[in-house]
Parts: C-alpha cells; structure tokens; sequence
C-alpha cells in the first residue's frame, strides 16, 4: 500500500464543509474489498460530513451480509439538509481495466441532485474535483432491498474525460438528506455494502433468455441464448431483449446504459415502474420490437450525466410509455422511422438538459412537454424538434431560459403556458410549422421568434411579459376572434401576417406600429375598428373575407401590392394611400374595386393597375408622387362628384381614365415621364368619358386651311359613351415643354377622325401662364385632340420634335445610345443624360440637332464611361430659344470589369459624407485617388481586400468643398474613372 497526504484544510476550502475525517490517508492498490465486517471504516477511507449529517458503520438494519453496512444520513430529524461523503482513496497507477461492485439499499430517502446529491463520484485529482457517473435516486428503488451495481470505472472515465491511471484516484459515495435512517425503510438515508475495486472484469451485456422480470436473475445471461449469468442488468450494462421474449419491470425498477429491443421482444413497465437509463446509453427499438408500460407513472428515465443519450424509435408503435423524463446535463437525440407516444407528460425534471427530436415518425405527447415541473432549480433547458411532434395537451415553461425550438412541425392540442413570473428568458425558435391554441403564460416572460409558420388558433388569456417576433419569411395565421394580448412586432420585411379566422376579427395596431404583409383570408369581416393600418409590403384579401376599412381613424397605407383574389374590400370613408419605394400592383380577380379616398404618394417608381380601381362620388384622389399605368379594362374610374387635384408633373395616371356623370371634371392624365392634363366642363347630359394622354404625335399630320400646323409631340383621346356637348380644356405644366410660345397663334386641334386636323373653335379660351390651358368651347365631336398653331409655318409655337424612337445597347467598351427624329422645328441640340437611379441626372454628351428638318433622321452617341450595374438613360432635346424637353428613359445593365466594381455614395454628397462601395471578385490590392478638376490630389489610399463587398469613407473629416472631383480605382489590370459632385 502506498501512503500519500492530503491537507484537510485544502479539502475544507473546496468543499465549504463544517466536519472533517480528514486525515492521512491510505491509497489502497488493486484489488480492494470492505465488507465493513470490521465494524469502522479502514485506513483509505474518509469522510466529510456538512452540518449535523452522519456516516456509520451500522450493525442492524438487514445489512447485505454479516453484520455490517455503511450508512449515510443525518444526524439530526427535520433540520438543514445536509450532505454526507464517504472518500475511498485508490492508487490507480498502472491500471488499465478496472471495476467497482457495490451493493445499495434505499432507506427511506428522497432524491437529491447535483453536486450536493445522492450519487457515486469519481475524482482523479486527490479530491479537488468530482464528476458525478452514477445518480442513485432514492424514489426508484424499493426501500430495504438491496441492488448490485458493477461500474465500468475504465469505460466511465472515457466518457467523462478523467484519467484511469492516477495514484490519487477517489471514489466518493455521497448521500443528502434532513433526516436520519431509523431502519432500513425509513426514514432517510442510503446504505452501502460490500464493496470491492477490481481488474476482473464482469461482462457488461444482459441477453434476455426467457420471459421475466427485469430484477430476476433467471432471466439473464452473458451471451445470446446461453445459460443463466444469475446477474441482472446494472446501470452500465448492455441489455439485448431478442427472439419473441417478453421482459417485464415490476415491484421495483430498473437501470441499465443500453438497451436493443429486437423484433418480436418487449419491454413491458408495469405498476408504475420506471426504467433508468445511464452514462450516456441509447434505448433502441428495432422494427418489430416493443417498448410499452401505458399507466401514466410507468416511466422512462435518462438520468442525470453529462454526455449524449440515444432514443431509436424503427417500429410504428415502438414506444408507448406513461412519462419520459429527461434530467441535468445530457443531451438526449431521438431518432429512427418509427413512432413515439407518452400518455403523459415528456418532462425536463432537472436543468441544463437538451433534446433533438429527429424521429421521423411522429412524437405524440398525450399531456405536456413540461420544462422541469415542480423543480425548484429549472433553467436553461432546451428541446429542438426537427420532425413531427403532436402534443394534444401543451407545452409549459416551467424554468428559466428554456427554449424550445421547431424546425419541423408540432401541433399544441389545448394548452400552451408559462407558470409564473420566476420564469424568465424563455424563447420559442421556430422556423418550421407549429400549430397553438389559446394560451396562458401568466406572469412568465416568453419570446417567440418566428422564420417559419405559426397557425395561432386562440387568443392569449393572461399575456405577461408574452412577445412575438414575426421575424424573415415568417407567417402568422392567427384564427383568434379578438386581440391577440401580448407584445407583437410584425413590421420585419418578408414576414407575413394573416387574419385567416372562419368569422369576425379585429384588426390591431402592432407594436412596431407596421405590417410587413397583411393577408385577409378564410370568411367573416375582418375590421380596422379605428386602427391605422401601414403596411410595408403586400396586402392579400382572399376566400369571402371582408376587409372592412370602417368609418373611424382607419386609413390603410400600403408600400407593395395589392391582390384582392376573390375577397371583399368596404372602402368606408378612408383613404388607402400607395406609398412604395418600389413598383407596386393593383389586383382584384372580380374585376372592379371601390374606394373613398386614394393617395399615390411614392417616393420611388409606379403603381400597375390589373384591374379597374373606382372612386366613390363622395371621395378624392390625390396624386403627390408616383405614376399609375392603366389600360384598356384596368382603368382609374371615378364617379360622379369624385374629385381629383388633376396629378402633378411626376404623379398622374398613364394610360386611361373614366369619369362618369354630368359634372367639371380635370382627368390626371400623363405618359411616360410628361403629365398632360385635360379637363371638361359639366357635359349636357350624364355619360361616361374616357381619356388618355400620348407623349408621341398622332400618325397623321394633315392639317385643315384654318390651321398651319399641330403639335408634333403629343396628342389626347377624349370621348364620351353617348352624344354630348360639353368645354375641352388642354392643359400644360410649362410651355416650353410642349412648344409653346405664341398666345394668339395658340389653338385647339382636333382629329376629324378620317384625313386631317381642324379647329372645334375659332376663338379657343388661352390661359397664357405656367401652368397654363387652352379651352375649346362647346365641343360636341369627340376625337383625338392635341394644340394647335394658326400661322407660322412651324416658326411659331414650333410644337417641337417628334421622335420616333430611343435605346441604347451595351457594347464591348460602353453604352451605345441611338434615336430617330421624324420631325424637326427649331432644335438645336440633343443631351444625352445618365442616372444612376432615375433621379439625379448628369450630361454623358451632346449631339448636334438639325434645325428644322421634315424627313426622318437618326442619331447616335457612344458613352465611354457608363455607370456599372443597372443605369437610366434619356434624351432631352433643346431648341435655339433655350426651351428644352425630356423624352422616354431606358435602362442598361453593364457588366463590372473582371477585377471589381466601384460605387460613389451617395453622389452628389454633402461634405463629410462621400463613401466608396467596392465589390471586389479576388483578393488584390486596389489604388484609389480622388482629384479635383485642376488635378490636385485630395485623397489616396491602397486597399487591400479579400473578395466581396466593403465600404471606405473618402472625406470623412468633410475637407473636400463643393465642386466636382474625379475618383479613379484601379488594379493591376482594371481602371474605373467615375465623376463625384461635392455640393
């Protein structure tokens, strides 16, 4: 034997204690046996008492053999509870393959867990730490009987991460109770006997060879279909059930680390016993194996050890037990093709525990999911469900920090909950499909974040700290008849909302105050009840919802599309603005929807009508910013007494417009970029008129006597459903912009309709100012309508250029930009303009025009520096007088050189804020230089980046002043020269 020292008072400070047996002590070598025969502990134990607790060698209480056990408990009934520790010191060098068997009888005791448990420890540092590898739980064992356990130290050690081979090696038995043991059934506390530390090694497999009990040793034998071992499994054994035989565990209940249930055997809990599983086993049922035990306190168990568990599921109804319980510090991965079924609860009983649910059969969870119920010490437990769960009761939060996550599909029957306001920091994670019902998570704080498919089918009763996060790509389908409680934020771009109860809801206001996507499904009416309603993306009324706008504070606004695919929308008296940055459509399959008041108020881009959009007589439309397109079927309608502010120069309707009744009305007509109004006076009789604007000239040219010639650039169609008479008004934003210049020249033309243009009225009304109007009276022949010049021969009111056509094609080193004149008057020049985004605009070059010219001409310009990604081009014409006018815009997409790409944002830039986007396709260096326009450099930096996007401020202390600079990037093959604008 070999002596070594331990320092009682280095053990004191690990372990807080108030009682030593510490003293020096006696490593004992292989083999070791203590039947405790002596009546007291031998030289290489120890003890360490906390308190008032207790370590006897008893004789009495029915020990194992002879006269003697060692027991455990405390010393004083229904005091603190307090910890007892028995240290076996062992000497360890050298060995490689080593067992423990001891014998263990419950007395009474409750069960204990942690470091301050009820267990078997090992510690391969002289004490100074401790790894639990054999929970004894008091409530699983019948008290007074005697169970062997056989240890695999070697094996444990491997799965803990300890060393075998230490000379300082200790076994402690530890015990934690209130209560002291005053016979061998009650009332608290563990007995131990017959202990002994070996290199013999017990085989760890159990083959079943007979129908039995689990706990007789009949049943068992080391190899499949040999003779009887006389051992039943320990919590380190391997158990096989094979061939058609049928284990049962009754009386008292089992432990083991693995168990195989072949096809044709079962496993049968009877009498509310319990399975436990040990150190890191799997439970595996193979296809047409069984595993049941149906009464609700029939258990399956994974006990409490670091490591990761197994449950194999390969039998359609494999699994069918009362509980299963997972506890502390494990990681339990279930999975197989079969299916799994609790008849009550799938319970976390202690903390710090995780499950991976990859059956893909279906986990059926009769009663709850339950996150540690009734534990004082619940936190951090975490269940993933990568499969199906069906969980006809609920789930409860019972915990701290527990977090459930779905990326499969779970279906909650009755109930989902959190139980008080201790419980704080839970979290649902879903991004597959879960299906809840009405819920109370009472006082308990509660987040669900949601990338996948929530269906809500209730309400929240009692909310608490209770927030959903509708997160990237999530949905909501929320079937609740009223406010759904809790915090709610919804406005996350992608994500969806739907309001898809079979009945009436209530609309509400998120608490991020936006929509990203509403949808209104299923049936009943679904109200705003006095609830602003901005929705960032798109709005979907489908099935026979009724979207019901009501009569209060109730104006929707709506950044995307609107698709209405069979549903109802009532207007009310609000209005829906269209605010998008980004193109926008109108959809409704019945064909025509009505509205009070509409606003188009874009900052970006326009609105696409697929289907006609009708204004009420009592509402407006409000045109600020955007343009509408209709067409044929699909237009703007407004009835009689509908008002409108006539659009504005980047906001009108292109395409037609309706307008029913016998009242003044001015249709917000444009094309392309241009808005070009026209209006009527009340009409003799109620009709319907259509009109609709081109920014092009009218196919014929031919002009009657009374005129000299007409506009060249631009005509209206305006005609009513039945005969009528009525005022025709051609407006005008700016003159020069139509070829205006002569008031007394100025006339109205109109389309005879078969070879040439006349004039409705000698003496045409001139509204001779910016903006401005020209107004034929009493015009009862409706056609085709545009200005028109009395004199001049195109010297006045020229009517300017008709082009025929304008594109631009990418080429090898540029952007090739061409266009086709049919006419010219007056002009003296074209300026071709570029833009990055439609709406700032610089000169890429000038083209010479031809004066006055009456034969087709075409054109073209090369522009050697185009801007890379996706540009605008346009043409702006002017004349000898200075007056100029737009044309259409296309857009290009230009490749970025092979190297890299760069960006000026945001150009023009105030000082201080000019920054440089780089999206590089290597990993290089790139020399940027910025001069301005006397070749002074402000600016010089070498960047050197892996591929992919990075930004770097370029005036970040705003030394540069307004002007114009140029900023080159270049590489050792590649070289950008773009323009930046100071203002």
């Amino acid at each position: 034997m070999k002596k070594k020292v331990i320092i009682a008072v280095i053990l004191m400070l690990f372990q807080g204690f108030g009682i030593f047996s510490l003293k020096a002590q006696t490593y004992a070598t292989l083999p070791f046996t203590d039947d405790f025969e002596s009546g007291s502990l031998g030289a290489s134990w120890a003890t360490v008492l906390e308190g008032t607790a207790r370590n006897r060698v008893y004789a009495g209480f029915n020990p194992h053999a002879g006269t003697y056990q060692m027991i455990l408990d405390d010393g004083t009934d229904a005091g603190a509870t307090q910890t007892s520790e028995a240290w076996l010191h062992l000497d360890l060098t050298g060995e490689t393959v080593v067992e423990l068997i001891f014998w263990m009888q419950d007395m009474g005791d409750e069960n204990n867990t942690g470091v301050n448990g009820d267990g078997i420890f090992f510690s391969d540092d002289d004490g100074v730490s401790f790894t639990e590898v054999q929970h004894l739980d008091g409530t699983a064992y019948t008290n007074g009987t005697w169970t062997k356990f056989i240890l695999d130290v070697d094996a444990l050690c491997t799965t803990y991460g300890l060393t075998l081979a230490s000379s300082t090696f200790i076994i402690k038995f530890e015990q934690r109770d209130n209560y002291g043991a005053t016979s061998s059934t009650a009332n608290d506390g563990i007995g131990f006997d017959d202990i002994s530390v070996s290199t013999t090694v017990t085989p760890l497999t159990r083959y079943a060879i007979a129908d039995g009990a689990w706990n007789t040793s009949g049943t068992w034998s080391y190899t499949s279909g040999g003779g009887t071992c006389s051992c039943t499994p320990t919590s380190t054994s391997e158990v096989h059930i094979e061939n058609t035989f049928d284990v049962t565990i009754s009386t008292t209940s089992a432990n083991c680390k693995d168990l195989t249930i072949y096809s044709g055997g079962t496993l049968d809990l009877i009498g509310g016993d319990d399975l436990y599983v040990y150190n890191g086993g799997t439970v595996t049922v193979n296809s047409g194996g069984t595993f049941t035990g149906t009464a609700t306190n029939e258990r399956l168990n994974f006990m409490t050890h670091a490591g990761t568990y197994g449950l194999v599921v390969n039998q359609a109804t494999g699994v069918d037990v009362g509980e299963i319980y997972i506890f502390s510090d494990l990681t339990l991965n279930i999975s197989g093709s079969g299916s799994i079924t609790t008849r009550d609860d799938f319970e976390f009983r202690e903390a710090d525990a995780t499950v991976n649910n990859d059956l893909t059969g279906t986990l059926t969870v009769t009663d709850n999911i339950n996150y540690a119920f009734g534990e004082t010490n619940a936190d951090r437990n975490t269940f993933v469900n990568n499969q199906t769960i069906s969980a006809p009761d609920g789930l409860v939060f019972d915990g701290d920090d527990d977090i459930f996550t779905n990326t499969g599909t779970i279906t909650i029957g009755t109930n989902f909950e959190g139980i008080s306001a201790t419980n704080t920091g839970c979290a649902i994670t879903n991004s597959g499909t879960m299906t809840i019902p009405t819920f109370d998570v009472g006082s308990a704080t509660v987040v669900v974040n949601n990338t996948g498919i929530i269906d809500w089918n209730g309400v929240c009763t009692n909310c608490g700290s209770f927030t959903v996060n509708n997160n990237a790509a999530g949905i909501i389908n929320w079937s609740g008849s009223s406010t759904p409680g809790g915090t709610y934020n919804l406005s996350t771009a992608t994500s969806t909302f739907n309001y898809d109860r079979g009945g009436a809801q209530t609309i509400f206001l998120p608490d991020d105050n936006d929509y990203a996507n509403l949808t209104i499904s299923n049936s009943g009416t679904k109200s705003t009840s006095y609830t602003p309603v901005d929705i960032n993306g798109n709005l979907i009324i489908s099935g026979t919802a009724v979207l019901d706008a009501g009569t209060g504070l109730d104006d929707i606004t709506l950044a995307g599309n609107w698709n209405n695919t069979g549903g109802t929308f009532t207007e009310g008296v609000q209005t829906v603005t269209f605010d998008g940055g980004s193109a926008q459509t109108f959809t409704n399959s019945t064909g025509t929807e009505t509205f009070c008041n509409v606003a188009i108020n874009k900052s970006a881009n326009g609105l696409l009508l697929n289907d006609k959009i009708d204004i009420l007589s009592a509402g407006t439309m409000t045109f600020t910013q955007g343009i509408v397109t209709s067409s044929t079927g699909n237009e703007v309608q407004f009835q009689d007494g509908a008002l409108t502010n006539g659009g504005d120069t980047d906001s009108f309707v292109d395409g037609p417009v309706l307008k029913i009744g016998n009242d003044a009305f001015t249709f917000p007509t444009g094309d392309g970029m241009s808005l070009g109004n026209i209006g009527i006076s009340a009409p003799s009789v109620s009709v319907t008129f259509t009109a609709e604007y081109t920014k092009s000239a009218h196919g014929d040219t031919d002009v009657e006597a009374a005129l000299s010639h007409k506009s060249l650039i631009e005509y209206w169609d305006l005609s009513p459903s039945a005969g009528t008479t009525a005022d025709v008004i051609l407006y005008w934003d700016v003159m020069a912009n139509h070829g205006i210049d002569n008031s007394t020249d100025l006339t109205v033309a109109h389309y005879d309709g078969a070879t040439d243009w006349d004039e409705p009225d000698a003496t045409p009304v001139i509204n001779f100012v910016d903006p401005g109007s020209a107004t034929a009276n009493s015009v009862s022949t409706w056609s085709p309508f545009t200005f028109g010049s009395k004199s001049g021969g195109g010297t006045v009111n020229p009517l300017p250029v008709e082009l025929l056509n304008f594109s631009a094609v990418v080429r090898e080193k540029g952007v090739e930009i061409y266009w086709t004149t049919a006419t010219e008057i007056n002009n003296d020049l074209f300026s071709v303009e570029r833009s990055m985004d439609g709406e700032i605009w610089e000169v890429a070059g000038i083209v010479q025009g031809a004066g006055n010219n009456y034969t087709e001409l075409n054109y073209s310009f090369y522009d050697n520096d185009p801007s890379y990604g996706t540009s605008y081009y346009r043409l702006r014409q002017t004349d000898f007088d200075g007056k100029n006018e737009c044309f259409n815009i296309v857009a290009v997409g230009v490749n970025a050189p092979d190297n890299f790409e760069m960006m000026l944002l945001p150009n023009p830039a105030c000082s201080g804020e000019a920054k440089l986007l780089v999206s590089s396709k290597g990993n290089h260096e790139i020399l940027v230089v910025v001069y301005d326009m006397v070749g002074a450099m402000q600016y010089s930096k070498v960047l050197v980046k892996q591929e992919g996007d990075f930004i770097v401020a370029i005036d970040k202390e705003g030394h540069m002043k307004s002007g114009t600079y140029v900023v080159i990037a270049s590489d050792n093959q590649d070289i950008i020269q773009k323009k930046l604008i100071i203002r």
